[in-house]
């Protein structure tokens, strides 16, 4: 989904074990004990322990999933058949991490001899880091995670959190299938060295304290600005907890980073009109960007460590938002979102609450921000990353 809202997450040797007695009143099958057990950049082993009164474990099969992602893997698992059967299946890490106190979830399907059936319900398997003196304040809805900070720090981080993630479960009318995680690093170094990802740099990451929000889940570090670090934390906050609500089938893979962005800059907590009226007055200087512009712009950005211009793409980006707010209101954009949830192409679902596709999206959306010549999409042979075609200007005549 973009620069910032790329999920890579680090596994820390964990053993998340979750001992439980599963009975379904319709069959004689017993789940004694699910868990998890993690090795750091290695692999994630799903442990389940199933018994049934009735005959052998003739079939297991699990599926999981990542949380918010519509993504599921139902590999073969390991097993002997008996009465009493441990099954395991093993997943390979190597191009894959979590960040800590994260979650996995599974589910099991077992078949014994005598025909009966048991299903479970998806099971949160948290990933735990014993590798850093983390603290963890928690209450029903969210967990911060946090070391070498005194305990106010997490408690003003919870305080902060707390108000937004009621927001947003009153807009959505979504609670999340698990607390909403936010793991607080000390520095940038510490928070890229918790991770694979090649494209973690401290030195980008200085420049904004945030890595970027996943589904229900956020990773950031203290920063060097406590108000900046507020701010932030408020809107990635606003954001995991869209991403987690946003799932989207597969068959919604047309998403240009544009409107995730937009939406990111949307859910700031203050300044939005200031913002808007910076579009408007660079657009008023023929500086707006095209839309399938900002992907190399951010990259030239970061490369440069150019805040203030990070920033102002943050500001663009946004405006796309705005836009589409001010053409068809809240409701409208939320109706928009629920369609791609339900399976809808987001072209479709553009063009259904808004009467726009992509290529008089972005002529509409530049008349109202204000430019001399607005925008006109000339299809080119190459395509951009979502968002085919390349829009250029008209040969000049």
């Amino acid at each position: 989904m973009g620069r910032i809202y790329t999920v890579i997450v680090i596994l820390i040797l964990f053993i998340g074990t979750l001992p439980i007695r599963t009975v379904d009143a319709q069959t004689p099958i017993t789940i004694l004990e699910q868990s998890l057990t993690t090795n750091y950049k290695t692999s994630a082993t799903f442990h389940l322990k199933v018994a049934s009164s009735a005959g052998t474990i003739s079939k297991v099969r699990l599926t999981w999933h990542f949380r918010g992602n519509a993504f599921v893997a139902r590999p073969a698992v390991n097993f002997a058949p008996a009465q009493e059967v441990v099954a395991e299946y093993t997943w390979p890490m190597a191009t894959l991490a979590f960040v800590p106190w994260d979650y996995l979830f599974a589910k099991w399907e077992i078949t014994d001899s005598a025909g009966n059936k048991l299903t479970t319900p998806d099971t949160p398997l948290q990933v735990t880091d014993s590798t850093r003196a983390w603290k963890e304040l928690k209450d029903a809805n969210i967990a911060v995670y946090t070391y070498d900070q005194p305990d106010t720090a997490a408690q003003a981080i919870m305080e902060t959190a707390r108000p937004i993630y009621d927001r947003m479960v009153n807009e959505l009318g979504f609670t999340p299938p698990a607390p909403l995680g936010i793991v607080v690093y000390k520095t940038a170094e510490d928070l890229c060295t918790a991770r694979v990802a090649p494209d973690c740099d401290p030195g980008r990451l200085a420049l904004l304290p945030f890595y970027g929000p996943a589904a229900g889940f956020t990773s950031m570090w203290m920063g060097n600005d406590p108000a900046e670090f507020t701010f932030y934390l408020q809107t990635t906050v606003a954001m995991s907890m869209l991403n987690d609500w946003l799932v989207l089938p597969t068959s919604v893979n047309d998403v240009p980073t544009w409107l995730f962005m937009g939406l990111y800059e949307r859910y700031m907590p203050s300044g939005q009109a200031e913002r808007t009226q910076h579009v408007r007055d660079l657009a008023a200087q023929g500086k707006l960007l095209r839309l399938a512009d900002f992907g190399n712009a951010y990259e030239a950005a970061n490369i440069a460590r150019d805040k203030a211009r990070l920033v102002e793409l943050q500001a663009m980006e946004g405006s796309t938002v705005t836009f589409i707010v001010d053409k068809v209101g809240e409701d409208g954009l939320m109706k928009m979102l629920t369609l791609m949830k339900s399976g809808k192409k987001m072209q479709s679902a553009l063009k259904e609450v808004t009467g726009y596709d992509f290529s008089t999206f972005e002529t509409a959306w530049s008349e109202w921000a204000g430019v001399a010549e607005p925008f006109v999409v000339v299809p080119t042979p190459t395509d951009s990353f979502k968002f085919p075609p390349t829009p250029t200007f008209p040969p000049k005549k």
